[in-house]
């Protein structure tokens, strides 16, 4: 039997949120809720956030076990649906305290002993809440915040040694660990023959990996087993689940590779990481809602003149820009794979959505996906964003400047640059799109407190952070590279300026020492050289008629721009850390825009459960689908 679960919260407030414990609340939550209809905080703000609110009448009650724990399973009837559709759900379960029992009071519109009435709450609330008007965006409720104010309960929950039930289901410390990726080495210069790379995500607190084992087979029939080593890629808690490498010998020649689960073993897949030869590889944090198709163009003909090969990784995009670049792989400028949510096939994600706890929709486990697919293949590694910029200032390529400095400092593990904030122009008329827009339509040079941009020679890094690798080989350090020297140039956010070519486009600009000096951005050499590629590429009719297609407007941007202000940068940038929650998409609305379609990153699922040594998560077959609306 399937469950989708939901749980009723303070006055009539019903969150997918707090179900994800199937909790309702606490006996202070209870004592404080009978303060309605004067509930603490700002009720707009809460009912925006809930998927639904809901007069109710429970119809009956039966239990079940899940995990080997008994609960109790409510069927619901909405008898006025205030918020939400008529496909809510109308089925509950209920677990506190050890206890198959809802804990609730009248406020909270469910009782143990008499049917839920909606005229307990005061009618000047219950207007408030019928006249709700939401804005288009909002940011959704999180697991953590609600149990900030019930740290008690969850306590009592877990006990000391954790709760089986929930941690099996949720992925809590005993919990099971999702695979990302695994990568087989034949022949390796730093992880040695036959090694073994696994990409995997887990909770901060993950005990499984303690006991995790790998097998391989050769075609011979031989076998191998190992223990391997692993470690954390993230230097912070702020997110539940992070990322881990894990890292073993196998076998010559293996053809199959297995995960030891106790009594048994699960097949997982695997790569043969690219042996194909680049100078310098760029890997691009994961794309969602991506409709930014100049800075797509940008990036693929600028990486190209400076020598880079370009790896993309895909969660969501709209259609026209994703058909567009598929050219661009076929033409080698680029790579593009599909980039998954986290899916736990043993729980709904109504009571657990694991995506909700990794930083910036997996970016650590993306970028160290990349280093090593390109480990054995490439000299150097950068590690970027879609809409950051650099041009080599020591030599004529990426190749040549960062040769430079790993030469003339041979124990640097990476090479750090700052990054500054440019202000770009966006041309409104598709038909007038120039190369040289894109860097001569800054508009103004912003204050930038954001981490910087990294480069690695692969050889002596096996994994990375999203801002750089915090764990290096012994005696080996970062080096920083002056701002006077060379910076990675952020060319966001996008804005409209409605200019026309007798205004003329802002002189270039770039900055300096904190100083807005001329005009050295980009040689002119180098932007006829793009101009002249980019016209090149477009006398594909494929392209132009992609282009026909392209939207102008920055639908996604827009909301996630506010999502991500208000969900995470403005308190990083304010430094209240404390305010700060797992900063991703699955935060944010993604609503539909009309008339165009999007991309979006599928695969199979599978997870195992009830064994002896560990369970784990794992995925197949990924590829892309086009649908209505992208998908975070």
């Amino acid at each position: 039997m399937s469950y989708t679960i939901r749980i009723a919260t303070l006055c009539l407030l019903a969150s997918a949120t707090v179900a994800q414990l199937g909790l309702g609340s606490n006996e202070q939550a209870a004592t404080d809720c009978l303060q309605c209809p004067n509930p603490i905080g700002d009720i707009k703000a809460l009912a925006c956030a809930v998927d639904w609110i809901s007069k109710l009448r429970i119809l009956n009650k039966t239990t079940t076990t899940i995990g080997g724990q008994t609960v109790d399973a409510y069927t619901l009837e909405h008898l006025d649906i205030l918020k939400g559709t008529l496909e809510i759900p109308s089925l509950m379960i209920g677990v506190l305290a050890g206890k198959s029992a809802l804990f609730t009071n009248l406020c909270l519109q469910i009782l143990q002993t008499a049917e839920p009435l909606l005229d307990k709450v005061n009618q000047g609330l219950l207007g408030e809440v019928s006249d709700l008007l939401c804005s288009v965006f909002d940011i959704l409720p999180t697991l953590d915040t609600w149990l900030a104010g019930n740290g008690g309960l969850l306590g009592h929950l877990l006990g000391a040694n954790g709760n089986p039930l929930l941690d099996g289901l949720i992925g809590g410390p005993s919990g099971a660990p999702g695979v990302v990726d695994a990568y087989y080495y034949p022949n390796s210069s730093s992880l040695g023959p036959n090694a073994v790379a696994l990409v995997v995500t887990a909770h901060v607190n993950s005990q499984e990996l303690k006991r995790l084992q790998i097998l391989g087979w050769n075609s011979t029939g031989h076998n191998s087993y190992d223990y391997p080593f692993y470690d954390r890629m993230i230097p912070h808690n702020v997110c539940k689940w992070i990322s881990f490498e894990i890292v073993g010998t196998t076998l010559p020649n293996m053809t199959q590779l297995a995960v030891g689960l106790g009594d048994r073993y699960e097949m997982i897949p695997y790569r043969i990481p690219s042996y194909r030869k680049h100078g310098v590889v760029t890997c691009i944090a994961p794309l969602y809602a991506n409709e930014q198709w100049q800075y797509a163009l940008f990036a693929a003909h600028l990486y190209r003149r400076y020598g880079s090969f370009l790896q993309l990784y895909v969660r969501s995009m709209i259609h026209p820009l994703f058909e567009m670049l598929k050219i661009y792989e076929r033409e080698g400028y680029l790579q593009i794979d599909p980039w998954m949510r986290v899916k736990l096939k043993t729980v709904h994600e109504a009571f657990f959505n694991p995506n909700l706890h990794v930083e910036f929709r997996n970016q650590a486990a993306a970028y160290t996906d990349c280093l090593l697919q390109y480990k054995e293949s490439a000299e150097f590694i950068s590690f970027m964003d879609l809409d950051d910029v650099q041009i080599p200032r020591i030599g004529k390529t990426y190749f040549e400047e960062y040769s430079h400095y790993f030469f003339e400092n041979p124990m640097t593990s990476y090479l750090h640059y700052v990054k500054e904030a440019d202000q770009a122009a966006r041309q409104i008329m598709m038909d007038d799109f120039t190369m040289s827009q894109m860097y001569t339509g800054i508009v103004d040079v912003l204050p930038s407190m954001e981490a910087g941009r990294f480069v690695v020679q692969p050889k002596n890094i096996n994994f990375t952070w999203v801002h750089f690798p915090f764990s290096v080989l012994e005696d080996m350090k970062r080096y920083d590279v002056s701002s006077e020297e060379n910076f990675v140039a952020r060319l966001k956010p996008l804005e409209e300026y409605p200019f026309t070519s007798s205004q003329g486009i802002p002189q270039l600009f770039s900055r300096k020492g904190g100083m807005l000096r001329k005009p050295d951005f980009l040689p002119a050499e180098d932007a006829n050289w793009l101009q002249a590629d980019l016209k090149r590429m477009f006398k594909n009719p494929e392209i132009r008629a992609i282009w026909s297609r392209m939207p102008q407007d920055q639908f996604y941007q827009k909301l996630l721009t506010s999502c991500f202000h208000e969900n995470y940068f403005q308190h990083y940038f304010n430094s209240k850390p404390e305010k700060m929650t797992c900063p991703g998409p699955e935060r944010c609305n993604f609503p539909k825009n009309p008339g165009i379609e999007c991309v979006n990153a599928h695969g199979e699922y599978y997870s195992t459960s009830g064994n002896q040594r560990m369970n784990i998560h794992y995925a197949t077959q990924s590829h892309f689908r086009v649908e209505d609306g992208c998908t975070p």
